[in-house]
């Protein structure tokens, strides 16, 4: 599955499931990186008991794994708390994943080592 499959698949569940879902914008280019991969960028608002949430989603895959990270406040609070959400997701890593392999661009690829069960 592409990025661009994945984030449009996720983008109808959550307009199936969660009310007033509402997408501000969505990135699948290739430019947002998430554990120095491509990833995928969701910006939306929902609401829920008369409170408009905003939410950030960001997400990659590796191998047939999604890995994704959610940052997600009232609407009215969203950008106070941003620069700390944003660092959170900078911060994420994934205890399994090497980074030690490059591709013929020279960009760094992630190797999946956790062990199938």
């Amino acid at each position: 599955t592409s990025l661009k499959e994945y984030a449009d698949s996720i983008i109808n569940q959550y307009k199936q499931s969660i009310p007033d879902f509402n997408v501000i914008e969505s990135s699948t280019d290739g430019s947002i990186k998430l554990l120095n991969r491509p990833a995928y960028r969701i910006l939306s608002t929902n609401v829920q008991d008369d409170i408009t949430y905003k939410a950030l989603e960001m997400g990659t895959i590796i191998g047939n794994r999604v890995y994704l990270i959610t940052y997600d406040a009232e609407e009215t609070e969203f950008s106070k708390y941003q620069l700390i959400g944003q660092d959170m997701i900078n911060s994420l890593q994934v205890v399994g994943l090497l980074d030690n392999d490059k591709n013929a661009e020279g960009e760094t690829i992630i190797n999946d080592t956790i062990p199938r069960t």
